[in-house]
């Protein structure tokens, strides 16, 4: 074996700077990094508290809470593309993390990336940069060939936005293009279901090579409310798409 014999390059930081000097630039270093924290839990903290109240309401969990529980005991979560969007306004609205949350974390020992759409953000909706950031992070997979976990929870476009959203090679249907490269590469995708998952929403876990839903999820192009208006039937999400018309019915679900 080589030995390879390692010496010190540069000067001691005395000769460069002064004691004064170190001082504030490690100050101004220290503002910095407060500044970017700051940032990050504000994207952590999405619409803020009465939008988790709202969630806890419906009986669910947020997306965080989710990670915190999926993760083993001794993984961190490590956030990716956590500041896109940031300072942009839409309307009065904003999209912390573009309202999903594209992480590394343990799984029974093994390294995943997880895509969660933040529930605390217009009910998970995607925005302009939503389906950039899914498509970076199942493209990290994808180099990496570790599997990934979709926890999906998704009221479709951000219809205001919309047209800022679909379109374009990295708009919101080359999220499926990457599902499919993945899905040859032999990397394994697991989708949860939980939650209200409309249009796009829907589309996204079907491609998986196991998906779950819980019991008061749906998947569905078009939800109840939509139905109803277009051709007045009183019927239920859960009937159009429901666990047990996706398990025993359309066979997309496991």
């Amino acid at each position: 074996m080589a030995k390879v014999i390692l010496e010190p390059i540069g000067d001691p930081r005395e000769r460069i700077h002064d004691e004064a000097s170190w001082k504030r630039q490690l100050d101004h270093m220290s503002g910095l990094n407060a500044a970017l924290q700051a940032k990050r839990d504000a994207v952590r903290d999405g619409w803020g508290e009465k939008y988790r109240a709202r969630v806890h309401e419906k009986g669910k969990l947020t997306s965080w809470e989710r990670l915190d529980l999926l993760r083993d005991e001794d993984s961190p979560i490590l956030p990716v593309g956590t500041l896109i969007n940031d300072g942009r306004d839409f309307d009065g609205r904003n999209s912390p993390g573009a309202g999903v949350i594209t992480a590394f974390l343990r799984v029974h020992g093994m390294w995943t990336v997880v895509i969660a759409n933040d529930n605390t953000v217009a009910s998970g909706s995607w925005w302009p940069q939503t389906p950039e950031k899914i498509q970076r992070a199942q493209e990290i997979a994808l180099r990496l060939r570790v599997p990934v976990v979709y926890l999906v929870d998704c009221s479709g476009l951000y219809l205001p936005e919309q047209t800022h959203t679909f379109p374009g090679r990295s708009g919101a249907g080359a999220i499926f293009r990457m599902n499919s490269l993945l899905s040859a590469a032999g990397v394994p995708q697991i989708a949860g279901v939980h939650g209200d998952c409309i249009a796009g929403g829907g589309y996204m876990p079907i491609i998986s090579d196991k998906v779950y839903m819980t019991e008061q999820a749906y998947m569905v192009i078009a939800g109840a409310a939509l139905i109803k208006g277009a051709k007045s039937q009183q019927i239920t999400s859960l009937t159009i798409g429901g666990p047990d018309v996706h398990v025993h019915v359309s066979n997309c679900a496991d």
